[in-house]
């Protein structure tokens, strides 16, 4: 069941990060983790490999829209969900380019869903059957 997809976690509260990072490489999936978006950033530029980015809103420094800018003017294409405790309106989010939206708090599982329906259909078939 060994999943070969990377995605590059962004969240500030390290027992949140730890708990996601910890479901999704029991799920086979390769975590980078990250604690702020200069972080993050660093690890995309030295990983070419990011299936996608699961980012929170609000990070120190520069914010999770700041984030999918700076990746999407650098030339990256790979889904970035947004995860966030704010109210925002999904339709809002998805409108400026940003591929899902999760609210916190969420069930794991809705993230594993939300996660599924981002990455390209074959290569999550795939993961799933080995």
């Amino acid at each position: 069941m060994a999943n070969t997809q990377s995605i590059l976690l962004v969240e500030d509260n390290e027992d949140l990060r730890s708990m996601i990072a910890l479901r999704l490489e029991g799920s086979g999936y390769n975590v980078h983790e990250a604690e702020d978006a200069v972080q993050a950033l660093q690890i995309n530029r030295n990983n070419r490999g990011i299936d996608l980015v699961l980012c929170d809103l609000n990070l120190p420094g520069i914010s999770g829209f700041d984030m999918f800018r700076v990746i999407r003017e650098s030339g990256y294409s790979m889904p970035f969900v947004l995860m966030t405790g704010a109210f925002l309106k999904k339709e809002d989010v998805l409108a400026i380019g940003i591929n899902d939206f999760i609210q916190k708090p969420f069930r794991m599982g809705e993230l594993e869903d939300c996660i599924a329906r981002c990455l390209p259909q074959s290569a999550h078939r795939d993961a799933q059957t080995g």
